[in-house]
């Protein structure tokens, strides 16, 4: 084991190097970004009702999240920044074991945030089976049970590194799991839903390339290396602060009423039938069997008994002029239908 004086003139060799104050800096600089532009998308997401509410409560959380994550980060790397300049050996020691604990704190959120994605597709899930009748609610229930479950962790967290750090005991750390939730269906696939996947996809995609980024700067320090595996590991800290500018941008691209610039009003999340779209393929697929079969007989019935409107009642009227879509007909079979819109 080494002593103080060891342990003093490696961490000062550290925190002195160019290297490891040009990816501080750069740490900082896309930590301010990040959480400038995830507080604007929170005050969007709570102020702007565009989105369900218990979607819209778990967003706010899963933002808040990784807000926490990208903040605490600049103030760990402000604290690097400062401790370049210490000169008393027993100080820089005793801080950079502080750091450890509030390193701890600062690592916390990046689990939340996977647990707030998996709780983000068990409501999407109940949305699936619940359909309207859960879209239309106003009651954050199930928002507000989940948020308070996601957020255990951290404060668990939080309670064990501060009661390291109020006793001194280096044991306590806090550890965790990463949980994955994936979920396919027959059934169609909400606006709302499709609105968070591309999020977790790309989380989960930075998280594991932190996880492998982690392990090699391990196995580099390990080996003797010191400084690169540090800069490696800092490196791939910088992935999470990343997705706190890619997750606003995604949200804004994908919402548009979440976007600043444009006036906010409340919209129908809600999909149009697909039914219709769906019975029209089926009868043009029907039209080009051969004439005289089961299904084409099936399919001129259907035309003969009930024309179906090819128009989505949403759609606006063109006044003063009249447009026609036709309707496939086996040849020999009758006239063309048209169906006016």
């Amino acid at each position: 084991m080494m002593n103080s004086s060891e342990a003093c003139s490696i961490a000062k060799s550290l925190i002195s190097h160019s290297g490891i104050i040009a990816v501080h800096a750069v740490m900082i600089l896309i930590a301010i970004i990040g959480s400038s532009m995830m507080i604007g998308l929170l005050s969007a997401i709570a102020t702007y009702r565009v989105l369900q509410i218990n979607l819209r409560m778990l967003l706010c959380s899963l933002s808040a999240v990784i807000t926490v994550r990208s903040i605490s980060t600049l103030g760990r790397s402000a604290f690097f920044l400062s401790l370049s300049g210490q000169t008393d050996c027993a100080q820089v020691v005793w801080l950079l074991w502080r750091c450890q604990s509030f390193a701890n704190i600062i690592s916390g959120p990046g689990f939340v945030t996977g647990y707030a994605f998996f709780a983000l597709a068990l409501e999407r899930i109940l949305a699936l089976v619940l359909g309207n009748k859960y879209e239309d609610s106003t009651i954050p229930i199930v928002g507000a049970a989940v948020t308070a479950v996601v957020w255990l962790e951290y404060a668990y967290i939080v309670g064990v590194e501060w009661a390291a750090l109020i006793v001194n005991d280096t044991a306590r750390v806090s550890e965790g799991y990463l949980p994955y939730c994936t979920s396919v269906s027959h059934h169609g696939v909400s606006v709302t839903t499709r609105l968070v996947i591309p999020c977790a996809v790309t989380y989960y995609t930075i998280y594991i390339m932190t996880l492998i980024g982690a392990f090699i700067a391990s196995s580099i320090s390990s080996k003797g290396n010191l400084l690169l595996g540090t800069i490696i590991k800092e490196l791939c800290s910088m992935g999470f602060n990343c997705y706190s500018i890619i997750f606003p941008l995604i949200m804004w691209k994908r919402e548009p009423g979440l976007r600043f610039s444009l006036r906010k009003q409340p919209v129908d999340l809600h999909e149009p039938p697909v039914a219709a779209h769906f019975d029209v393929v089926t009868s043009m697929w029907e039209c080009a069997l051969p004439p005289g079969s089961r299904s084409t007989r099936q399919t001129q019935d259907k035309l003969r008994r009930k024309p179906r409107p090819l128009s989505p009642p949403s759609l606006p009227s063109n006044e003063g002029r009249e447009s026609s879509v036709d309707v496939c007909v086996p040849p020999g079979r009758g006239k063309r239908h048209s169906a006016e819109i």
